[in-house]
């Protein structure tokens, strides 16, 4: 038994996405906590990589032109910050979409974003293709701003680009890449 469980501890870490048990994020979805001890796991994993996140709190799917915020004054992307996100999170990029329309993907995203826990839309322009909004932690309750931006990129595939930025703290330990993966996840899977 006691192989077994070395074992376990091993391979468990490699099927547990990174997420930020200290910032709110959830890290036991409905399907493991049906099994406790994947539920314990992930959380100790979420705490785990939340100390070996880089210690930035702005991160965004394209490093080359982030999405700016409108209705908020949150300032570009810091330009130190492109190579650790790029290090840390080189899943997080942006999600291309073919064969639908850029108003039908905006309203998709829109309605996406609305059902978020914790998430406020403030901002929506679909002519600009822009949606801005604040997502709130459950644990501690930061204030955590983001916007997602849809544009067709000349005859290409429409893209979609997110930015996610912490209003408090240097880093975020890792909550703002678990942001953007889980709404994009839920995003390919209504589109």
């Amino acid at each position: 038994m006691i192989a077994r469980s070395a074992l376990t501890l091993q391979i468990a870490p490699t099927r547990i996405p990174r997420q930020s048990f200290l910032r709110g994020t959830p890290v036991c979805s409905r399907q493991r906590a049906r099994e406790p001890r994947m539920c314990f796991l992930s959380t100790v994993q979420s705490i785990l990589s939340g100390f070996t996140a880089p210690l930035i709190n702005d991160i965004s799917t394209n490093l080359e032109d982030p999405p700016n915020f409108t209705s908020v004054s949150r300032g570009p992307l810091p330009k130190s910050y492109r190579p650790q996100i790029a290090k840390a999170y080189p899943d997080v990029t942006s999600l291309k979409v073919e064969g639908k329309s850029v108003g039908a993907v905006f309203d998709t995203a829109l309605s996406v974003a609305e059902v978020q826990p914790r998430w406020e839309v403030t901002y929506q322009d679909k002519p600009s293709g822009a949606i801005e909004g604040v997502a709130t932690t459950a644990l501690i309750g930061f204030k955590d701003d983001f916007v997602i931006r849809i544009q067709q990129g000349g005859s290409g595939p429409i893209v979609v680009d997110m930015r996610s930025k912490s209003r408090t703290g240097q880093g975020d330990f890792g909550a703002n890449a678990a942001r953007i993966r889980q709404y994009f996840q839920e995003l390919k899977a209504r589109l």
